[in-house]
């Protein structure tokens, strides 16, 4: 399998997993700023809670860690593709723009 091959399954997995709609609320948030302080948030709440330096994991934090960075990674996803679709301002052909 190639790298692609590997994206586009990636891609095909967390929006099955976690749909736009999953998201509705996080999505209303569009400055970069509300996108920092959510990842703080997240951070804060969850990466570094319940944590010691030179501890093991558990089970339990490692998965919810992974599901954290896939929500993370569907979002990151959507919010890029806002992004490029917002381009439409600068009016660039529709049929330049592959998604």
């Amino acid at each position: 399998m190639d790298e692609w091959t590997a994206v586009g399954d990636m891609a095909n997995k967390l929006t099955s997993n976690y749909p736009r709609s999953y998201f509705v609320n996080r999505l209303k948030k569009t400055s970069f700023f509300e996108w920092l302080q959510e990842s703080h948030d997240i951070a804060i709440n969850v990466v570094y809670n319940g944590i010691t330096p030179n501890s093991t994991l558990s089970p339990e934090y490692i998965k919810k860690g992974t599901e954290v960075i896939n929500e993370q990674l569907a979002i990151a996803g959507y919010r890029l593709a806002d992004l490029i679709i917002s381009l439409d301002s600068l009016k660039i052909p529709k049929k330049e723009i592959s998604l």
